[in-house]
């Protein structure tokens, strides 16, 4: 005798849908899964712009380094050409003792010393006062009664008599 189905019993009618939900759980699980993926993807992905960000600071912060680098460069060389200039200046200075005129009589005599004062102003820098002594006066005097103020290429120069060489 073959067995019957008794469409009106609802139990076996819907012996199929745990089977059902549980194809319905795999596709939940396989959508969590794909999600999971995704994210993971995204975090992937954001863990890249971080770390791209980082290249991005460490390349920024490098290029910060070789400008202060360059600047620090420039203003050595800004330094040595100050340092050139001032030696050119004293250099002018001694050169200017040296070739002075002699005045005539009343000025002080060969042999003297005389203290040679000048000031300097570049742009942006502080006042530079120096001062030549030379040991001996070749060539020239200078008047005892006063002092001489000569303008040579920018630096006002005061040739006066030493305290101790008074008489």
């Amino acid at each position: 005798m073959m067995p019957t189905v008794d469409f009106n019993n609802k139990w076996r009618m819907n012996e199929a849908v745990p089977k059902i939900a549980a194809l319905e759980t795999d596709n939940t699980t396989n959508k969590n899964n794909i999600t999971s993926l995704t994210t993971r993807a995204n975090e992937q992905d954001q863990t890249n712009l971080t770390f791209g960000g980082k290249i991005m600071t460490l390349q920024t912060d490098n290029t910060k380094n070789k400008q202060d680098i360059f600047n620090v460069n420039n203003s050595i060389a800004t330094i040595n050409s100050t340092l050139t200039s001032y030696g050119t200046r004293i250099t002018n200075l001694e050169s200017s003792l040296y070739n002075f005129q002699s005045r005539g009589p009343g000025w002080y005599k060969q042999g003297d010393f005389v203290t040679c004062y000048g000031t300097q102003q570049i742009s942006g820098q502080p006042t530079v006062t120096y001062a030549v002594e030379m040991v001996e006066v070749f060539n020239y005097q200078v008047k005892e009664s006063q002092r001489e103020v000569i303008m040579a290429e920018e630096v006002v120069m005061f040739f006066m008599r030493s305290q101790d060489q008074k008489q």
